[in-house]
């Protein structure tokens, strides 16, 4: 799974941001730890550089820095953890991850020259985190959704956005104030009016955002509870391993030095469960010409693709385990046309 972050720079975020800072590590990073993920964190969001204060410098487990600030004085990458760091305004987020998805001009270390899309793996799940206490006034949902569709199609379409987008905005508390609006729930016009000490207040419930996470079947917190992060951040963080799935489109292995592969004989090997017999799925030509317990191969990608109602059930297995093979003879279900 990646999930990308993105963290407001404004005047007003200092507690949010300090906040984030604190819980990153140990409410979200370690669920997906635990949970078995194969998980990657995409900050956009300013790094905290000596003296400069409304930045986000994250550290070690999920980043590589063992203090903050660090030296040398830039955020530190590992294989769970990049930051594409560039000042977020209280209202232009949805812009900027557009603008910045396949530029680097924008970063102020020179650490993402082909944007920060090239940290994305086109296999895995994808999630967006938005922090504000603001709402999008350049960006609406649709001309986001339009806009990065236009850029990859990781994401799916404007129509069928394949990615779940959280909030954690400026609308009101439920009953219990840390607590999520479900997606089943309305679009939030109040605002929240104070953290569990009483303190701070918002002016915008961050409507595109609440719709963004309406659309996407996302969650939706209220920013005032940053002093109670820590639950905020455990129930983002169930929630992004609770909805892991596994990936149905996975690159075609490379071949042993020396030799080929044909391409006619891939096959793919499922198991629902540890320990169960695993299913071999046949190969048919194209989407087109998709069956039950089938895939196919995308020859331009270097890709291998579960046909639809494949994948569909692969993904209700227990512990589901993909391996792909190579057979002696052609693993064609149905005769190439």
């Amino acid at each position: 799974m990646d999930i990308i972050t993105v963290i407001d720079n404004s005047g007003s975020m200092q507690d949010e941001i300090d906040a984030v800072e604190t819980n990153i590590n140990v409410n979200f990073a370690n669920i997906l730890e635990a949970a078995g993920i194969d998980y990657r964190l995409i900050l956009l969001s300013q790094h905290e550089t000596q003296g400069r204060d409304l930045a986000i410098c994250v550290t070690a487990p999920l980043s590589a820095n063992v203090a903050c600030p660090p030296a040398p004085d830039q955020p530190a990458f590992t294989d769970h953890f990049f930051q594409y760091s560039v000042h977020i305004d209280s209202v232009d987020s949805l812009e900027l991850l557009v603008e910045t998805f396949d530029s680097g001009e924008m970063e102020e270390f020179g650490r993402a020259p082909g944007g920060w899309g090239a940290w994305l793996r086109p296999q895995a799940t994808k999630v967006f985190l938005e922090i504000t206490d603001d709402n999008s006034l350049i960006m609406t949902k649709d001309e986001f959704l339009a806009g990065l569709s236009a850029k990859t199609d990781v994401f799916g379409t404007p129509q069928a956005p394949r990615f779940r987008f959280h909030s954690i905005v400026g609308l009101s508390e439920k009953p219990t104030p840390t607590e999520a609006w479900a997606p089943s729930e309305p679009l939030q016009i109040d605002l929240c009016t104070s953290d569990v000490n009483g303190n701070g207040t918002v002016e915008n419930a961050g409507q595109v955002y609440q719709e963004l996470s309406l659309l996407t079947n996302g969650l939706r917190f209220p920013i005032c509870q940053f002093a109670a992060f820590d639950a905020v951040f455990n129930a983002i963080g169930n929630d992004v391993a609770q909805h892991a799935t596994l990936s149905c489109t996975f690159p075609i292995p490379a071949p042993p030095a020396g030799r080929e592969l044909d391409l006619a004989k891939v096959a793919v090997s499922y198991s629902a469960n540890v320990g169960e017999e695993a299913t071999l799925f046949g190969q048919v030509k194209g989407k087109d010409a998709c069956v039950a317990d089938a895939f196919y191969v995308d020859p331009p990608t270097s890709q291998i693709i579960l046909c639809p109602e494949t994948c569909a059930a692969a993904q209700t297995g227990a512990s589901p385990k993909i391996e792909v093979v190579f057979a002696c003879e052609d693993t064609f279900v149905t005769p190439p046309r």
